[in-house]
């Protein structure tokens, strides 16, 4: 298996060290061939476009001084375990509701030996009732609307902490009212909008910044943030 242009062009221009180029490229190539389906796409390069040109490339332009980084609902580890290959230094905590996946997850940890890298098999509202306020950074891809992966997320993160909402077009032109609501609801503002392409389409890493404490009854119960959520029924 061998990288198009364009995969080697992304790795070339970032200065992304060699040991940790083999590292993406191992971890694509076992993502898509684990032998439970953890992605639809089994091309090597549109799997490497997918899942870690989009991890990374919002990423090579923030500047990360945390320790602890949590994702949410990462499946297959993404963008946590391409992030975690990126940032030695900071730890991953990887939680998934999927036994399955949280499985593979410990098998692609061991064999790219990511000491930095933690698995937890967890329902997300209960992880984030026995970890409030532990994070300094959290993420949620391809998981929820924006106002749902909110309440997932920001509970876990320090006051000032981060949380990072990969999105696609459809956040600008739908997600961000009701994220809005969500935002005021539990404490966070709207920083930034780091925009950019993934094949010609368009992309945003949506970035909040927590202001204060996020209030006790958040997030609610299982299943709840999904049936009732924060910015209300489209």
């Amino acid at each position: 298996m061998i990288l198009n242009k364009n995969n080697v062009n992304f790795l070339q221009s970032y200065d992304i060290p060699k040991e940790k180029q083999e590292k993406l490229i191992e971890y694509t190539k076992m993502l898509i061939e684990y032998k439970s389906n953890l992605t639809s796409i089994k091309d090597i390069n549109k799997a490497f476009e997918y899942h870690i040109i989009d991890s990374l490339t919002p990423f090579l332009k923030i500047t990360l001084n945390g320790k602890r980084f949590v994702d949410v609902g990462t499946g297959g580890g993404v963008p946590g375990i391409p992030l975690a290959i990126c940032y030695p230094d900071i730890n991953f905590f990887l939680v998934e509701s999927i036994k399955k996946k949280t499985n593979a997850l410990k098998i692609f940890k061991d064999v790219l030996n990511l000491d930095n890298v933690f698995i937890f098999n967890s329902r997300i509202e209960e992880f984030a009732n026995n970890h409030k306020d532990e994070f300094d950074y959290g993420t949620c891809r391809a998981l929820a609307r924006a106002d749902v992966a909110l309440e997932y997320t920001v509970p876990l993160i320090k006051k000032f902490g981060k949380v990072f909402l990969y999105k696609g077009p459809a956040f600008k032109e739908e997600e961000k009212l009701f994220a809005d609501k969500a935002s005021q609801i539990l404490k966070v503002i709207q920083k930034k909008i780091i925009e950019y392409s993934l094949s010609d389409k368009k992309r945003f890493l949506i970035e909040y910044e927590k202001y204060d404490e996020t209030p006790n009854k958040y997030p609610r119960k299982t299943g709840i943030p999904l049936k009732r959520p924060l910015g209300g029924k489209i």
